[in-house]
């Protein structure tokens, strides 16, 4: 468990949780993360010890999760009470707390896929990974104070609108190459972001393919307009969006690019990555 997940509201269901996994299972542990001991870590132990390991936060948390469990002979599950939870509503757990938890005793599990990343970024990412406006909305979403929930992604995005013009980038998606000033490029393996934007309707966790999601550059009145809508999903009178599917995807920027991966700020000094998808890469509890 993240203590910090949900503007830190995660640390009040400690209690329930413990009270309902003593119904349920006759061995369990709950690890509260620390700082002196990063997520990753402490799951990369517990994977070694135990049969499931359960990200009980957000996004942030999952991909922390995952990052440390990927290679290990365990089922991943999630327990959505982080400020997000888009990867928790593509695997179908995004349920009350109890649903959630009952999920995890039944072991409904199957095999999911995840996007590797390497080059100036080595991680896996299990829903998105976003770079140029996507990723400075991420990054000031963390300065938001007065707001919780999705209302903290609305506010960041807003805010890298008016600090973002786009870069040109190189992009090749299994083998085709594109080449163009864009705004957004985003890897969708989950269909949500954000909290609300269901950026890649078409996604699956299951089809060993990523959503590529491409914004080339436009006026900041068109933003705006855009923005709103991807609460819908792309639609097809956005003449500078691009959507397609891939499993190889390489990107060179000639400019510093943000990123965020996940939900989780990676930085401003992005310029050349490589991303490609691993099908069935772990085992997860799902509501499918």
């Amino acid at each position: 468990m993240n203590p910090a997940a949900g503007k830190k509201e995660s640390v009040r269901h400690i209690d329930w949780l413990n009270k309902e996994a003593t119904k349920r299972w006759n061995s369990f542990e709950i690890a509260i993360t620390r700082d002196a001991e990063s997520t990753r870590e402490m799951a990369s132990r517990k994977a070694a010890e135990f049969d499931m390991i359960v990200a009980c936060g957000g996004d942030g948390t999952v991909n922390q999760v995952i990052n440390g469990i990927v290679g290990y002979r365990v089922i991943f599950g999630v327990i959505p009470i982080g400020t997000g939870n888009d990867f928790a509503r593509s695997l179908k757990v995004d349920k009350s707390l109890t649903e959630a938890i009952d999920l995890l005793y039944r072991e409904h599990t199957q095999p999911i896929d995840l996007i590797h990343c390497s080059g100036d970024v080595d991680q896996w990412c299990a829903n998105t990974i976003g770079f140029g406006f996507d990723g400075l909305a991420n990054y000031y979403s963390k300065t938001v104070r007065l707001f919780s929930g999705s209302m903290v992604y609305v506010i960041g995005a807003l805010k890298a609108l008016l600090n973002f013009k786009g870069a040109g980038m190189q992009l090749t998606v299994d083998g085709k190459d594109y080449h163009d000033d864009y705004m957004m490029v985003t890897l969708c393996n989950g269909k949500w972001e954000g909290g609300q934007f269901h950026l890649a309707p078409e996604a699956s966790l299951t089809d060993g393919k990523f959503n590529v999601v491409l914004i080339r550059k436009v006026s900041l009145l068109t933003m705006l307009i855009y923005l709103p809508a991807f609460r819908r999903g792309p639609q097809k009178w956005m003449k500078k969006l691009d959507t397609m599917e891939g499993e190889h995807f390489t990107l060179l920027s000639e400019r510093p690019l943000n990123g965020h991966i996940d939900g989780e700020y990676l930085g401003n000094d992005i310029r050349n990555v490589k991303l490609h998808l691993v099908k069935g890469a772990i085992t997860a509890v799902t509501g499918y």
